[in-house]
């Protein structure tokens, strides 16, 4: 395969980025998204558009109505599973293969971990989120937490070989104070936020591959105030008890 082949796989041409995440690289990455709604399909729609092929969708839940305003779904969507939905989106508009998307139309459960390079745990409660972490976080090269809520978003990235970054993690997966309860999923919900969210999984992902220095391991945007920041493991400060609703 030559450069220029490297470069254009079918109808899509992704030399404008080709400096930040080369198309080889890209093809080589096994990306798992566990929880297919609003972070995770924007996630994996945009993800695919960077030249990743290689996905496992696993989401028990179908396409409703209310989804498709937030969610990368269309109406002609609704009814239909989400993993098949966005494996119908990621092969219609990124090309990819049927072989190359596997779907799990189920609830998370332990003997699905596998290894995998990357793992997206954008699932829709905290309880899930943590057996999604105690499933893959030795078996996923990156772990990626997103949340979001409202006009708030938190995005967290676990190496599987940072041990202060996983220390600092557990600090917000599992939070001391058991009275927290986050806003309720789904209880207000914007697109923008879901595609931002999508866009920081992306960016970490990203870095990662490409072992920037000074990758962002949290990234937070309060966008009612226009405020963000982020967080890499020299500038950790204690993040315990910091979380935000989820979607």
């Amino acid at each position: 395969m030559g450069k220029e082949d490297e470069v254009k796989i079918g109808n899509i041409d992704r030399a404008r980025h080709e400096d930040l995440l080369p198309s080889k690289r890209a093809r080589e990455l096994e990306v798992m998204v566990v929880g297919c709604g609003a972070i995770g399909s924007w996630s994996a729609v945009l993800l695919a558009k960077m030249g990743v092929r290689k996905f496992v969708l696993i989401d028990f839940d179908r396409v409703e109505d209310v989804n498709v305003s937030v969610q990368a779904f269309g109406a002609m969507a609704i009814g239909e599973s989400k993993v098949e939905a966005l494996k119908k989106t990621l092969m219609r508009d990124m090309e990819l293969k049927d072989r190359e998307v596997v779907t799990i139309e189920e609830r998370w459960m332990e003997e699905m971990g596998k290894k995998c390079d990357v793992c997206v745990a954008s699932m829709d409660n905290l309880g899930g989120r943590q057996e999604v972490w105690e499933g893959m976080k030795d078996k996923a090269g990156l772990f990626v937490d997103p949340r979001m809520g409202a006009q708030f978003l938190e995005v967290h990235a676990v190496g599987r070989e940072d041990e202060k970054g996983r220390e600092e993690y557990g600090k917000v997966i599992y939070p001391k104070d058991e009275s927290f309860t986050p806003e309720p999923c789904a209880a207000r919900a914007v697109v923008y936020t879901a595609a931002i969210a999508g866009g920081a999984v992306a960016n970490m992902v990203r870095q990662w591959v490409m072992g920037e220095k000074g990758r962002q391991r949290i990234f937070m945007y309060d966008i009612v105030q226009g405020s963000a920041w982020t967080i890499d493991p020299d500038k950790m400060e204690d993040m315990e008890g910091r979380m935000v609703g989820c979607l």
